[in-house]
């Protein structure tokens, strides 16, 4: 779907100051300007489900250990190529630094835990002999440190339990058999959220590795589902996994997600047509969008680079836009008073049309011997005294005449402009004032 939208082309960091909206059939969002996370090149992050925390991967600033060395005379570290993994907390508006990675990963990954505040992080990468490698790191978010968790060599998904105490890992590692050759062999880890290994448990050799998984309702046990090429073409198997009593067991439970509630709000990248330099040119834009209304839709930043990351918790967006981390945070406020803005808005600019069009008409009669126009004649008359065309709200009433014969200038209207609520009133003496209904 593409927008035909004309704007001036605006990156995160240009966005316009005026308050921007949300408005569907029964609530209101207004949503902040963007703000800087970190600069440089970020080519991976992730939001919190809660909106909170934001981690990150961006490559190394040589630019400011450059400016960091002349201020100071400490020379910058001398590592070529390294990646650094940074989180960001909304609340403090801070970025720490996490650790520190030799070259790009290829592959990055975060699982959230609930309280307190701790994720678990894949980076993949290739080993020196050019072997693929993986790590997982446990990170602590409120105090910016990590852990390199203790797992064989292997291939694992991580899950975390929704109700918290709990985090699992399952897939193929690297298993010694009584001082034998390394075997990969399937299996579950669980492992409590300080990062110590609670138990390991065989996953059932004659069945392949699942494929899928979901927690049940009350966050008690672990549902796999396992193609089962045996029992017929796309036929599954179902198991059941208890973390506080480690087995996996066959069930004929049928495997539902945990519900979740469906977002409010979502974000979409389409691309607009846009000014730049005096030219017209295409250029992806984040939007945020109302799930239940479409046509519901507000502008967020344009020249933005991947999909967003959206807390519909937190009501925070996260963006990547000219190689820099964004965040956007939004609000919910009352109906009342943002028709209120809008009212206010919509008064300040017919103030401003009428002002505008009293100096035209005054304009108008310097040059008439101080003659105003009647209302026949009056848009011919005084439409060459102004920068464009008039404006089509303002309705021309004074009879015609000169300045001087108006006995009451503060109190004779020239014109007006109808509003909400009321109308915005012209008079001769040059004053434009707004008269409630």
């Amino acid at each position: 779907m593409i927008a035909l939208v004309s704007l001036v082309l605006a990156g995160a960091q240009e966005a316009s100051a005026a308050p921007r909206f949300l408005v569907d059939a029964a609530r209101v969002l207004v949503i902040d300007q963007p703000e800087l996370v970190s600069a440089g090149r970020v080519f991976w992050f992730d939001l919190s489900p809660d909106g909170r925390f934001a981690l990150l991967l961006r490559e190394r600033d040589r630019s400011r250990e450059f400016v960091a060395f002349l201020s100071s005379g400490k020379e910058p570290n001398d590592v070529a190529d390294e990646s650094i993994l940074a989180v960001w907390d909304a609340e403090s508006g801070q970025v720490k630094e996490l650790a520190r990675e030799m070259g790009r990963p290829l592959f990055a990954n975060a699982v959230w835990t609930t309280d307190p505040k701790i994720a678990v992080i894949t980076l993949a990468n290739h080993d020196r002999s050019g072997n693929p490698m993986a790590f997982h790191l446990r990170a602590d978010l409120i105090k910016g440190s990590t852990t390199k968790l203790s797992l064989p060599p292997g291939q694992y998904t991580w899950t975390a339990n929704p109700k918290g105490g709990s985090m699992v890992a399952y897939g193929y590692g690297a298993i010694e058999s009584g001082g034998g050759p390394v075997e990969m062999k399937p299996g579950l880890r669980v492992f409590d959220l300080a990062g110590k290994q609670l138990s390991w448990t065989p996953w059932p050799e004659d069945r392949q590795i699942p494929s899928e998984s979901a927690w049940t309702e009350d966050g008690t046990r672990l549902m796999f589902r396992v193609p089962d090429p045996g029992r017929g073409i796309q036929r599954t198997r179902t198991y059941v996994f208890d973390p506080a009593n480690p087995r996996v067991i066959e069930t004929e439970e049928a495997l539902t997600a945990r519900k979740t509630q469906e977002p409010e709000y979502l974000t979409l990248v389409e691309r607009i047509k846009a000014q730049s330099g005096g030219q017209t040119e295409w250029v992806p834009a984040l939007w945020l969008v109302c799930s239940s209304q479409q046509d519901a839709r507000a502008l967020v930043a344009t020249e933005v680079e991947s999909e967003a990351k959206w807390s519909d918790k937190g009501l925070v967006a996260a963006f990547v836009s000219r190689g820099s981390l964004w965040a956007t945070r939004a609000h919910r406020i009352p109906r009342e008073r943002y028709e209120e803005w809008v009212a206010g808005q919509e008064r300040t600019q017919a103030l401003m049309a009428a002002k505008a069009m009293g100096l035209a008409v005054f304009s108008y009669a310097s040059d008439h011997e101080d003659w105003i126009p009647n209302s026949d004649q009056w848009r011919s008359a005084v439409e060459k005294y102004l920068q464009g065309p008039a404006d089509p709200r303002f309705v021309y009433t004074f009879k015609g005449g000169r300045l001087d014969q108006v006995a009451e200038p503060h109190a004779t209207e020239v014109g007006h402009i109808v509003i909400r609520n009321g109308k915005v009133v012209l008079y001769v003496d040059g004053s434009a004032r707004f008269v409630k209904d």
